[in-house]
């Protein structure tokens, strides 16, 4: 007849002894050390406390409508001003030489977000040589998934030429910077919900110099990263700037809620505690098995005797 094990127990031993007694402290002493040690051992090790988590996702980016480009000539009264904002439209319409704005989105893998945007623009220079130019193109910035945001930003360049071009071909990435981590309450938040162009009316709010002061100051703005240039001389009557940005991945860094913090900070102190309690398992059952102190046994077999 073949005989098979369907069921298992094991007989518990009970070591008792008094309340002030030797046993009782090396109980008391090892249960603090099995519960101390692993915090401090986490602790010391560093990263217990998580101050802020970083994830990686593709902005949804739109463009906001307006734009304001501006472009010196060797001609110090005679600057370029192309622009659809009412301000630059009412005062300096007179010197609007843009013959041609076109902004298109491409959607390389039809997901819904925006893979590149391709800017051209054309100008009339009617003799004139190009010495700078300045690009102020609003956007929308949006983030869905981790830690959903919507931040008013701008694609905000500027280019210096140090000989004689005619036409500029430009090629960059649009990147996030932070200067301190970002409160995610997961809902949808707005940060900077004004816009960078403002519609205030003041001749000061439309300076170049002030719009990109007051974009700096903030705490997450976009800037063009990995920019390439290309400069040929071809018509020396027009002026053409071809500018692609492309909108990879970005880095978003943000402080973890209490809970994110406690699930982390649990994993790294379960996983120390774990060691820590086999070893005083091993160590106090060495003391009584040696009976280094005093104490008395209690078992199953004993109280049936």
């Amino acid at each position: 007849m073949v005989v098979l094990e369907v069921f298992s127990k094991s007989l518990q031993v009970k070591y008792k002894s008094t309340l002030f007694s030797k046993a009782a402290f090396v109980k008391l002493v090892t249960a603090l050390i099995s519960i101390v040690v692993p915090f401090v051992l986490a602790y010391i090790s560093g990263g217990f406390w998580l101050k802020s988590v970083t994830f990686h996702e593709q902005p949804k980016v739109t463009l906001d409508g307006s734009y304001i480009f501006l472009a010196y000539t060797d001609n110090q009264s005679n600057p370029i001003v192309c622009s659809n904002v009412q301000f630059y439209e009412n005062a300096f319409s007179r010197l609007d030489f843009c013959y041609e704005i076109r902004l298109r989105e491409v959607d390389h893998n039809f997901d819904g977000k925006t893979d590149k945007i391709d800017i051209n623009i054309g100008i009339n220079l009617f003799k004139n040589r190009i010495s700078s130019i300045h690009l102020v193109l609003p956007i929308v910035f949006m983030l869905t998934e981790e830690c959903p945001l919507i931040i008013h930003s701008a694609l905000l360049h500027q280019h210096y030429f140090h000989k004689q071009s005619t036409t500029l071909k430009m090629t960059a990435d649009l990147q996030l910077y932070q200067r301190h981590a970002l409160r995610c309450l997961n809902r949808e938040q707005r940060l900077h919900d004004h816009p960078v162009i403002t519609s205030s009316g003041k001749m000061d709010d439309y300076l170049f110099e002030t719009i990109m002061d007051k974009y700096l100051a903030k705490n997450v703005s976009t800037h063009l990263k990995n920019v390439y240039t290309t400069m040929k001389m071809e018509n020396k009557d027009k002026f053409n700037l071809n500018l692609s940005v492309r909108f990879p991945e970005v880095n978003i860094y943000y402080e973890p809620g209490f809970w994110h913090m406690l699930k982390c900070a649990w994993l790294q102190y379960f996983s120390v505690y774990i060691i820590v309690s086999w070893v005083i398992t091993k160590f106090k059952g060495y003391i009584f098995k040696k009976r280094l102190v005093l104490y008395y046994e209690e078992t199953p077999l004993k109280k049936k005797l």
